[in-house]
């Protein structure tokens, strides 16, 4: 939950400012779902189910969320699939980099899946050490949800 958390923080705080160009798009919250997908598809079966792992984990490889986003754009209105795919991919690609930071205890970083089972990756943090940063990352996030507000009230 404290990666959940971190992945959907860190999306908004970089996305908020371009929204603040144009209307709120409707597409932020396909780039949130995007940055919790990998996770969302791979560890509640890898978890309860762990001899699953070796089938389950190409869900948290770029080429699996590329061909799962592909899928689930197809629901889609044709209209709006480009949109959707994008921002998708875009939060998928930044789920990918924020765990790139993170010690795999199994190795989740597949990025080159299914040439390779390297697991590439920085190892600077545990999971875990996200836990106390997670009052951070709301109150920063609140912050500047405040400071938007005021800032469009005192427009004329």
């Amino acid at each position: 939950m404290p990666d959940l958390i971190t992945h959907v923080a860190f999306a908004h705080v970089i996305k908020r400012p371009f929204d603040l160009k144009k209307s709120h798009t409707p597409f932020r919250a396909l780039l949130y779902l995007g940055t919790i997908l990998p996770d969302v598809l791979s560890r509640p079966f890898y978890i309860l189910f762990p001899n699953t792992y070796d089938r389950i984990v190409f869900f948290h490889t770029p080429v699996g969320m590329l061909l799962t986003i592909s899928l689930l754009v197809l629901f889609f209105e044709p209209a709006i699939r480009k949109g959707a795919f994008i921002n998708l991919t875009a939060g998928a690609g930044l789920h990918f980099l924020l765990d790139a930071f993170q010690i795999q205890t199994s190795g989740n970083n597949y990025w080159l899946f299914p040439l390779t089972y390297t697991n590439f990756g920085y190892g600077l943090f545990q999971a875990g050490d996200l836990i106390p940063f997670i009052p951070l990352w709301i109150g920063l996030v609140a912050a500047m949800e405040v400071g938007i507000y005021i800032g469009a009230k005192n427009r004329p």
